[in-house]
């Protein structure tokens, strides 16, 4: 799940929320972003290999980015790829009603998989 942080600038004073992690839209987040990357939105060295891993996972969760520079941040998915260690028993694994194999890929994948 996901979580929301309230914080308060030092020096202006003004005040921001960050929502970081996921939410019950997760798997349309991952679906969106994972298909972006294989389209290229991200860079050519992220959609070649997300086009060349069998079953490609990606952390589709958001990350607080902080600039050590200027203390700027910004909220923006992990994007960092995986590949399966076994991509024969993960085709069996079940998400929701039906096996991997059957959907034809990883519906989404969870920091915790």
């Amino acid at each position: 799940m996901g979580n929301g942080i309230a914080l308060k600038c030092s020096k202006c004073k003004k005040e921001y929320s960050i929502n970081r992690g996921v939410g019950f839209s997760f798997p349309d987040v991952y679906k969106k972003t994972l298909k972006a990357i294989k389209k290229g939105k991200y860079g050519d060295k992220l959609k070649q290999l997300s086009q060349d891993t069998e079953l490609v996972a990606v952390d589709a969760e958001d990350h607080v980015y902080l600039c050590r520079k200027c203390g700027h941040w910004i909220v923006e998915p992990g994007l960092s790829l995986y590949a399966p260690n076994n991509p024969v028993l993960l085709m069996r694994k079940r998400y929701g009603i039906k096996p991997v194999e059957e959907w034809g890929e990883v519906p989404y994948v969870m920091d915790f998989d």
